[in-house]
């Protein structure tokens, strides 16, 4: 997969799976922070997603350092949310189903980072590319 796609791909499934997590909070939960933790771990994923979407984005044209600590972060969240919906649901759904298409853009965006780390990885570094001139 191109990097140019990669670079389109990874952020809007980061915003689609964060928007699926506010969606919980607003429909299943109607923002009653009272019925327990869940509702605030969906808000706090959500704006988790967005965040390192933005993170993403902004990274872009950082140091090659940076963008792969972006990949980590993004992988490394994602795994989370899955372990976490294990934890909490034993890998149930919800009535919208939306537990299980949250889970399908995980799993896409963690092999998407994959990719995209990969491609990082085979990027000649600035002092690398200054060396070789």
């Amino acid at each position: 997969m191109s990097p140019s796609l990669l670079n389109a791909v990874i952020p809007a499934l980061a915003v689609i799976d964060g928007l699926i997590h506010f969606a919980l909070v607003v429909f299943i939960f109607r923002f009653d922070f009272s019925r327990g933790q869940l509702p605030v771990l969906f808000l706090l994923n959500g704006i988790g997603y967005l965040v390192l979407a933005g993170a993403f984005l902004a990274s872009r044209a950082a140091p090659l350092a940076r963008r792969r600590l972006v990949d980590a972060a993004l992988v490394i969240f994602a795994l989370a949310t899955l372990v976490g919906w294990f934890v909490f649901t034993g890998g149930r759904g919800n009535p919208f189903n939306l537990g299980y298409t949250s889970k399908t853009v995980e799993v896409v965006l963690i092999v998407m980072v994959a990719l995209h780390f990969r491609s990082l990885a085979s990027t000649p570094t600035t002092a690398t590319s200054a060396r070789q001139v």
